[in-house]
């Protein structure tokens, strides 16, 4: 079975689909794809028997982080509406990156990624303010986090 965190996650990007698309009811899962950090998955709706129609986002987005002030882990969720290289990125209140948690092309969809506090060397950051920067082809977004002790 799905472990609890496995669940609240589902939970949370089917929310974080609803709020994006403006769907009052839930879709079919069609796949989840669980990794160390970060869970994707692929909805579709059954609007015609015969017919199966796969819903991705509609546009890039890189959605605020949960929660807002950090003690250990936060999450980031952002979504694909097509095929892209995706860097995202941690930096600090003077710009200088501190770590890189994705790095890679991604396949459509509504991501959503375990960030613990560390640094690229996996030293826990210090208090403040740091900022995720996505960039996804020609979109680019900045959300801030603060990390509290």
């Amino acid at each position: 079975g799905l472990s609890v965190s496995t669940y609240d996650s589902i939970k949370a990007q089917f929310n974080f689909y609803r709020k994006a698309t403006k769907s009052s009811t839930e879709p079919t899962i069609l796949a989840v794809e669980i990794g160390n950090n970060e869970t994707s998955m692929t909805f579709i709706k059954f609007s015609d028997p015969k017919k199966i129609n796969t819903h991705y986002p509609k546009i890039f987005a890189l959605m605020p982080v949960s929660p807002t002030l950090i003690r250990n882990d936060a999450y980031i969720s952002y979504q694909l509406p097509m095929k892209s290289d995706v860097n995202i990125s941690i930096h600090d209140i003077l710009g200088r990156e501190v770590n890189v948690i994705v790095n890679g092309k991604k396949n459509p969809g509504f991501y959503k990624i375990r960030w613990n506090g560390n640094d690229k060397y996996g030293k826990k950051l210090s208090a403040g303010t740091y900022f995720i920067k996505m960039k996804a082809g020609d979109f680019t977004h900045i959300e801030k986090a603060i990390i509290i002790k």
